[in-house]
Parts: structure tokens; sequence; C-alpha cells
């Protein structure tokens, strides 16, 4: 059973802030009457967005990203050459994290796909976005051609920098004495040069050999790529040809063991033959290099197609020290008596999850805090945007707590419920907690360590219809079912997704714009069914069992307030559930529905 929990909490509400994310605003220069001057500003910005990423100057690093938010509206317009020629290369760095981008060069789409990327969207700044940024600054510094990123580019816009870089060479005086030495026309001039990147922190499995290609830089390759043509032209270097692969899978094999299996069997073979030991068993140099060329061909496709399967669409740090924290939430829209719809967001967590690991105490003492002096304070934030994404209601939260009381605190954090108003139709929301670390008695956000974070975004919320000759209906919230409660609510509010047959789980819900009939009264039925999948044996799996009941009302008002008590004792043995509400006028024959799911546990 879920145990509840008492904080006392006083909650401070701050003023709305100013705007600072402002992403859909024209430039001023767009409305010159020349191309001239766009095509100036675009380069101003490009050169600014270079100087201040490549400096790391992170004081300038929102001005500088507001400002490649501005030029990615100009996608939207028809480009001259030059002004096409500035963007490419911030393009095809959105290409290689986004490949919906590829599809759709659209500036506002890519302005929101930036935002939905935004890892705290509480705060003015865009963490992801600049880290994109500086990553593409250091890219284009030492991994371009001509301004187009090579693939270590691409991959280092994608991922950052590896765990390990390293590269083959085959300039030390072993390999020089037996193989360089005794083919003349063998140089080093002939063994392309090449960059090995292990990115063993996101997979142990994820690596990138990268083969030099003249003109076109650095291209992923294979280790097949890494050998000299001159060495296929004549048996007579065959053996060459097997202490250059045994070489060049000797390096590799000490970063990865991908290519160990292939160096054992080389350096066994060259070992055999350079015994003099007579071996029937032993096969010609010839038929064995043949029999390696073609272990060597499967193994590096073997490798591509992994890595293609490892490989996530980009990889970013910025909260790597950052732990989760476990919220749980529920939002459910009403209707105001003026048609506006107003959404209400309840949310908790355990207090556990508010509770520093070993390593995170670590990690404050080592930044000067005393982990069990130190005071925890919660800063939770709700944010609404418009269908253009603009914020129009922010909100900050604050409450404080010492580690004895949080060491000694049991159960869950006492539900918190948010309120915003949504006058359009389409609107969007954003909701995020951070816990700080901070001096006791003190608490500034600039001066707090961030300890743990949950942050979630709400999309494309719909408001509900106002339009009076329309039935409609609020969500389902859930309650924690107490008959004696006010008649406000019959209970208090269970924002959890799971559940235990021992809740007492009650829906509440409104009706809205029922048609009055004879003797100015309404009448409306109310059904609800319970839809989950059966647990037990084989047959018995993913099973659909529905439960169902149906009241007809009667009224004097054209909103109804309604809740229906749910039994889960007969749920138990569950996986999950959804239920579905639907309210049928009889008066006027409309229907409404809404349905809402939970997690069963024992």
């Amino acid at each position: 059973m879920v145990r509840w929990i008492s904080w006392g909490m006083l909650w401070i509400s701050l003023l709305p802030r100013a705007q600072a994310q402002e992403p859909q605003k024209e430039l001023a220069v767009a409305e010159g009457p020349t191309r001239e001057e766009r095509l100036a500003w675009l380069e101003a910005a490009d050169r600014y967005i270079r100087d201040v990423f490549t400096r790391q100057d992170r004081l300038q690093y929102p001005e500088a990203a507001q400002r490649y938010l501005r030029m990615l509206t100009l996608l939207d317009d028809s480009l001259t050459e030059a002004e096409a020629r500035i963007l490419a290369p911030h393009v095809q760095a959105l290409e290689a994290i986004y490949p919906d981008a590829r599809r759709s060069l659209s500036g506002a789409a890519l302005q929101r796909w930036w935002q939905w990327q935004d890892p705290r969207p509480a705060t003015p700044r865009n963490e992801r976005l600049e880290e994109h940024l500086e990553r593409w600054a250091y890219a284009i510094r030492h991994y371009s051609v001509g301004g187009k990123l090579d693939d270590r580019g691409l991959v280092y816009v994608c991922y950052g920098p590896p765990s390990r870089k390293t590269s083959v060479r085959l300039d030390h005086a072993r390999y020089r004495q037996q193989v360089l030495d005794r083919e003349p026309t063998l140089s080093l001039s002939g063994f392309p040069e090449n960059e090995f990147w292990v990115y063993a922190h996101l997979h142990k499995d994820l690596h990138f050999l990268f083969v030099r290609k003249g003109a076109e830089g650095y291209r992923i390759g294979t280790s097949e790529e890494l050998i000299p043509r001159g060495l296929y032209q004549s048996p007579r270097r065959v053996m060459a040809l097997l202490r250059t692969l045994e070489e060049i899978y000797r390096q590799l094999s000490i970063y990865h063991i991908d290519y160990g299996m292939l160096y054992d069997e080389l350096a066994t073979y060259i070992t055999a033959v350079e015994s003099r030991i007579p071996r029937p068993e032993l096969p010609s140099a010839v038929a064995f290099a043949q029999g390696i060329l073609s272990k060597v061909q499967q193994q590096d496709l073997t490798v591509r197609e992994r890595q293609q399967a490892l490989r996530p669409p980009f990889y970013s740090n910025v909260l790597e020290e950052v732990d989760t924290l476990a919220i749980q939430l529920r939002i459910a829209r009403f209707l105001n008596p003026d048609g506006v719809t107003r959404t209400e967001v309840y949310w908790s967590g355990p207090v556990a999850t508010f509770r520093l690991s070993k390593a995170q105490q670590r990690r404050l003492e080592r930044q000067g805090v005393d982990p069990a002096q130190a005071a925890y304070v919660l800063e939770s934030s709700l944010l609404q945007y418009d269908a253009d994404y603009r914020i129009t209601a922010p909100a900050k939260f604050y409450y404080r707590l010492t580690a004895a009381a949080l060491e000694q605190l049991q159960g869950w954090l006492a539900p918190q419920r948010y309120v915003v108003e949504s006058p359009r139709d389409l609107y969007h929301l954003a909701f995020e907690v951070d816990q700080y670390a901070t001096l006791p008695h003190r608490f500034s956000p600039e001066q707090a360590i961030l300890v743990k974070l949950f942050a979630i975004r709400l999309d494309s919320l719909r408001a509900l219809k106002a339009d009076p000759e329309l039935l409609e209906m609020s969500d389902l919230l859930p309650l924690w079912y107490d008959a004696a409660a006010s008649d406000t609510l019959p209970g208090r509010p269970y924002p959890f997704v799971q559940l235990s047959p021992e809740v007492p789980l009650a829906l509440y819900f409104e009706v809205y714009h029922l048609r009055l009939g004879a003797g100015e009264r309404t009448r409306y039925e109310v059904a609800y069914e319970v839809r989950r999948r059966a647990e037990g044996g084989l047959l018995r799996r993913g099973e659909l069992v529905q439960i169902g009941s149906r009241t007809v009302y009667e009224g004097t008002s054209r909103k109804a307030r309604e809740y229906i008590v749910l039994d889960l004792q007969t749920w138990k043995d569950m996986r999950s559930v959804e239920v579905v509400v639907r309210v049928r006028d009889l008066h006027s024959g409309q229907e409404v529905w809404r349905a809402i799911n939970f997690e069963l546990i024992s």
C-alpha cells in the first residue's frame, strides 16, 4: 500500500518571468529592402556563433544560440547561393543528429525540434543546443574539408569526444625491419592515414575506424582499406601482406576485442612459418592469405552492421552528473464557466528519490559541500506554451528540506497541484522539478548545485470545446477515495500510474453542455468499462477482459459533476488496465468519452 505523508509544505509562487526564449522572433534585417542586408546579417551571425563557441565564452552562449535559431528561420525563405553556402554546414550537422531534417528543411519545424531537445525547459537556456553548437564549432575547426564536415566531424557532432582515440601506425622498427626494408618499392606513403575512435562510455562495442580518402577527408572505412594495394599484386609479397595484417590487427586488438581473434590467427600462422619446423598440416602462405582476407571482409561487414545497430541518433552529456527524479504526474483538463480550459497538474514522488547516492555525496564533497550539513531545495516549474511554442504562463515554486529530515521521512511526497488556463485551442506544457544542494539558510540558483532533475513535455494539448451546443467532458482525475471528504472532491488526487488492490480508487470527471428536456431537466447515461489483460498460463496470457456498468442520471444543471468508485480487489493478478468512461446525452444523442491507464502492482 502507498504510504502518504504530510510535510507541512510551504510553497512560494513567484511572479512570471519575462519570456527569455522567444524562438520565432523575426530578424529585423529580414524586413530590409535588400538581399545584401540579410546576407550581411547572416555572415555576421555565423562568425559570431563560431567565435563564441570556439572560445567557449559561456556567458555569450545563450545569445549565440538565439542567433542560430534565427538563422534557421531563413530556411523557410528562398535562399541565394551565398546564403545557402553559409547555412550548409549547419544543415549538414543537423542531418547527422536529426534524420527527419533531410526530408523537411523547415525553419519553424527545426526550431520546435530544438525546443524539445532542451533537457531543462524551465531555464532560459537550451543546454543541449549549446552543447551541439560547441561540438559543431570544434568539428568545423578540426574535422572538416573545405568547410564541410568529414565523417569524423559528423560522429563528433553526434557523440562528442571519444573515450579513446588512436591510429594504426606502421613506422616502428619491428615492422620496418620485417616488411619495409625487404620491399624497397613499398613505402609508408602507401599506407592511408587513419584514426580509430572508441565510444566505450556509450557501448562497449561502439567504435569507428576512419580512413583518409584524399580530398574527401576521413570517411568511415574498414580494416582492409588500411592495406596498400601494392601488396596484392604478387604472390611474392604474400608474407609482407600477412605481416601487415598482423600488425594492423595487433594494434586494433589493443583497443577492441573485435580484432583479437584475427590477430591471434595471423600471429599463430606467422610464428609457425618462421619457426621453420616442417608441418604438413600448415597451408601455403597464398592459401592462408586467401582464407584470412575472406575472414577480414566478413569481419568488416559484421562490424559495420553492428555499428549501425548500436549507434544512437546522438548522445548528450549535458547532465551526466545529474540523476533523474522518480516523479509521477497526471493532468486533467476542465472547463471554466467562461469557456476557458483549465489544466490541473498533479505530481508526487517517493521520498527516497530525493535522497543522494554515495556517488552524488562524493561529488558534493569534491565541490566543498558537506552532504550532511547541506540544505536541499526543490524548484518545480510549470510552463505553458501557445501553439507557436511561445511561453505564456511560467510559474515556479520552492520547498526547502534539510538532510536530516530527508533521512527521517518515509513514503511519498504529498501530491502537489498546479493550475494553468488555456484560452486557445492548441497549447503545450512543460514541467520540471530540480533538486539543488545548497548551504543552510541560503539559496541562490546560481550558486546551488543541481543534483537531481525531472523534466517532461506535454505536446499538442487541445482546449475543451466551449460551444454550448456540443456535449463536452473533462479528463478523468484519479482520486484516493474518501467518502468523508469535502464536497469539492471526494478524496485526494492520486497522480500515480501504479495501483495496488488496497487503493480506494475513484475517477472524478465533469460533463458540460447537457441538453435540457421536458421540465427543464437533463437526462444522461454514464457507462464505464475496465479493460484489462489477464495474467496466468499460456492460454490466458494477453486475454482481453472487460467489466462494465451503466447508470442513467437526471438533473437540472447543464453541468454535472460525477465520480465512479472502482473496486480494485477484482483486479488482482492483472498487469495493466484501461478504464474508459462514456457519457451520452439522452436528449441530444451526443456522446463523449475519456480513458485512463494504470499499471497494477501486488
